[in-house]
């Protein structure tokens, strides 16, 4: 039963349904916990999830969010081993791609978990970056993959299909586009404020500028839509069956000899 957990060979029905809510319960749990003990008020639309993890800033607080993202990068980790086995049919390399990102991103969340109190703030950080980008590029692999199962599937007059397909592909990239802009924004518009989001706050940049708008918002993206990743794998596989059935019928007027 282990060795199936982590090598992912579970029902699609209980991944989508059971290990995913439940990896997001987690994680938010600890964050609102974590939150309701931070002693200055926190203000999640200027400050980053980092803060809720520093000892000194969140004396009484720090280790919930902390197990929180630990326990939660542990539930998930039949999901590299679970895309693997449904997507290599469509290109191993890239499903062997997304897998080594996905397991550098869920290796990198539960580090940054469990060693708050051990690693420095720059190691932290390190660490935070490693699992936001691992988890996204492995999120856009995958998606590319299905799109492309997809599109091959897809009939020349099934249009709304094939733009399904591409906006779902764009959605992806959101979190990483959108943390992008924004650090040229500050950059370039807000330079001398260095890395200080209630000065930015008082100074009236936007919130949507905020890397802490981006990182909370990404958190929320990666849950949901790796659900609907998993519905979408499960529709192209129930496509392809309705094709192979289809082809292999007889068309009218033709009989068996």
């Amino acid at each position: 039963m282990i060795k199936n957990w982590l090598l992912g060979r579970l029902p699609e029905w209980f991944v989508q349904w059971v290990v995913l809510p439940v990896a997001g319960l987690t994680f938010f749990g600890g964050v609102w916990l974590a939150v309701h003990r931070f002693p200055h008020g926190y203000d999640w639309h200027y400050m980053v999830i980092s803060r809720l993890l520093r000892p000194h800033e969140n004396p009484h607080g720090y280790w919930v969010i902390g197990l929180g993202i630990s326990l939660s990068g542990l539930i998930q980790i039949p999901l590299p081993g679970f895309f693997y086995e449904r997507l290599r049919g469509i290109s191993p390399w890239g499903a062997r791609l997304g897998g080594v990102f996905m397991v550098l991103g869920l290796v990198a969340m539960i580090l940054m978990g469990i060693t708050r109190s051990i690693f420095s703030d720059k190691a932290h950080g390190v660490l935070g970056w490693s699992a936001f980008i691992g988890l996204v590029l492995s999120v856009m692999v995958d998606t590319s993959l299905v799109m492309k199962q997809g599109l091959s599937r897809a009939t020349p007059k099934e249009s709304t299909v094939f733009w399904s397909w591409i906006t779902l592909t764009a959605l992806a990239l959101i979190p990483m586009l959108g943390t992008g802009l924004s650090q040229l924004y500050l950059y370039f518009f807000a330079r001398g404020l260095g890395q200080r989001p209630l000065a930015w706050r008082s100074r009236g940049v936007p919130f949507v500028f905020s890397v802490a708008f981006w990182e909370w918002l990404t958190c929320v993206f990666l849950i949901v839509y790796l659900m609907l990743l998993i519905w979408l794998t499960r529709r192209s596989k129930r496509k392809a069956f309705d094709n192979t059935y289809s082809s292999s019928r007889p068309k009218n007027g033709q009989t068996n000899k």
